[in-house]
Formats: C-alpha cells, sequence, structure tokens
C-alpha cells in the first residue's frame, strides 16, 4: 500500500510544497503514538520517500531501519501516521541553530510558554535570578504539528461541493458532524474517529433508520478553516452498530478505517457556507 493508496496524492504533494523546509516524524504501534521510531527533515515529497521504498522495494535487504518498520506496519494492513513537526524552517546561521532546536521541540510537544533566565546581574553580593516565565511562544501557535490530513485540508486546494454533491459523489447515507471546538491538526486518524464516533443526540432524524440499516453508511467529520468548512475525517460505520443508549438519549456506533479509497476521496473536499450551515450532527439521504 502506497501513499497513492490512502491519499489524494496530487493535494498532499502541493501541500507539502507550500511547507518549505519541514521536519517530520513517522509513528507506529497505537501505543507508542507519542513516540515516533523515526524523524527526519526534508521538503517536497520527501517525508513521503520512506513509505513509498517499504512498499516498492522487493528485498528487505535494501532496507534502513526505519523503512523496515514501515514494511512491518504495512504488512499489519495499517498505515504508519505520520506528522510535520515543525514546517517553513529557514535556514539559521550556526549561532542561531538552538534556537532552532527549540522551537521544532516546543512545536512537537505543544509547549508554547518559554521559561528564560532574567538579566544576569554581576554584582556577587546580589543572588543570582532565578528562571521565570517571561513570554508566550507566538511561533508555535501559529504552525502546529500536524497530520497528513490535516495539512491537505489547510491547504485548501480540493475541490468546494454542495451537500448534494456530496451525497451524490459518496452514494451512501451519511452522518455529519462538527469538530471545530475540539479539533487539533496533530490529532491522529484513531483519536478523530474515536472524538466523531461519540454519543450523538440523533432521535430527532427521520433517516435515522435508513442510516442505521445500510450496509456502507458513513461518518464525515468537518472542521472550520479560515472560515472555509472542510472534512478533515471520514470514516464507514459497521453495520448494525448505531445504538441508542437510551430513550430519546444518545446513539453509539463501531467505524471502520478501512475503506481507504472512500477516505481518500472526500479528505480535504471542502463545504459551501460556513460552519453555522452545519452546526450539530446532520444526516444526508441520497435522493432525500
Amino acid at each position: 500500500m502506497k501513499p497513492s493508496d490512502v491519499y489524494p496524492i496530487r493535494s498532499l504533494k502541493l501541500a507539502l510544497q507550500s511547507c518549505g523546509d519541514y521536519v517530520y516524524a513517522y509513528y507506529g504501534k497505537k501505543e507508542h503514538l507519542h513516540s515516533p521510531f523515526y524523524v527526519g527533515k526534508g521538503r517536497g515529497s520527501r517525508v513521503l520517500s520512506h513509505w513509498e521504498k517499504a512498499a516498492s522495494s522487493a528485498l528487505d535487504a535494501s532496507l534502513n531501519s526505519q523503512e523496515k518498520e514501515i514494511r512491518l506496519i504495512l504488512s499489519e494492513g495499517r498505515v504508519p501516521e505520520i506528522k510535520i513537526i515543525a514546517h517553513n524552517v529557514e535556514e539559521t546561521s550556526p549561532e542561531k541553530i538552538y534556537s532552532l532546536v527549540e522551537r521544532v521541540i516546543q512545536d512537537a510537544f505543544g509547549i508554547q510558554k518559554v521559561w528564560e533566565k532574567n538579566p544576569g546581574i554581576r554584582d556577587r553580593e546580589v543572588p543570582m535570578p532565578v528562571s521565570t516565565l517571561v513570554q508566550v511562544r507566538e511561533d508555535s501557535a501559529r504552525t502546529p504539528v500536524q497530520s497528513l490530513d490535516a495539512l491537505i485540508g489547510s491547504c485548501g486546494e480540493r475541490e468546494m461541493v454542495t451537500r448534494d454533491k456530496l451525497v451524490s459523489r459518496a452514494s451512501t447515507p451519511l452522518l455529519l458532524v462538527g469538530l471545530s471546538k475540539t479539533y487539533h491538526p496533530s490529532f491522529s486518524d484513531d483519536q478523530l474517529a474515536e472524538m466523531a464516533r461519540k454519543y450523538w443526540s440523533l432521535h430527532r432524524f427521520n433517516a435515522l433508520t435508513t442510516l442505521a440499516e445500510s450496509a456502507n453508511a458513513a461518518l464525515l467529520a468537518w472542521r472550520t478553516v479560515e472560515g472555509r468548512v472542510v472534512i478533515v475525517g471520514a470514516w464507514r460505520i459497521v453495520p448494525s452498530t448505531l445504538k441508542q443508549l437510551e430513550p430519546k438519549g444518545r446513539f453509539t456506533m463501531e467505524v471502520s478505517r478501512h475503506d481507504r479509497e472512500f477516505k481518500k476521496d472526500v479528505i480535504g473536499l471542502q463545504l459551501v457556507g460556513t460552519g453555522m450551515n452545519y452546526m450539530g450532527p446532520q444526516i444526508w439521504v441520497p435522493g432525500h
């Protein structure tokens, strides 16, 4: 399975081009999502090259350690979790390299506050100052760690579609939910799916039975990006798992992450209108 089997590759490459020089990380097993097994730097499609080689090489002997790890992930039917840790990282002179490393690490760990020393006091009779919180790190807030899905969404390159066009394109009942207030671009696909599938109040929908009984119904998650409504998550709902927890109460469901073609087709699409058009969960059924 290559990157082009999972992502709209043209959109992804255009998004990567906008990142300039970047630092990226590969994550493997679910229990180690916060511990990457490989970190690198590059520009353009460099981040995809390890995956491409792991998927296309005929001999394990030709693969290095990170490519073998990717091959193992692919053999299990999964794909590697990849995040852009820092982007548009400018070249710096040697005396500034430590500031660059500091910024990348702060971005990676989501640190937006920096501890620095107060101006040094030369008088030996006065105690040396202790570390004091002196500023908020603004550049980390502007350049968050991003998943590849988030990168595609932030690029704004994919087409804009109406509700009817999206339903026609998917040819299946859709449950659309918004994550703008709880979404972070570094979230893994598993984290996004868990947020999107949580227990929605759906009893008011006439089409709920159609959604529950469909063999290929789908769950979509959107967020707003600079005023645009962008699809950031897409999963098939496992048949017969949409259940109501209590009368006129909330529902739960299980989702599948294996329909790569569906995900690739809709991730990054922009919905016509603003977030106000799509507040709360909505069920869309073809022909209605």
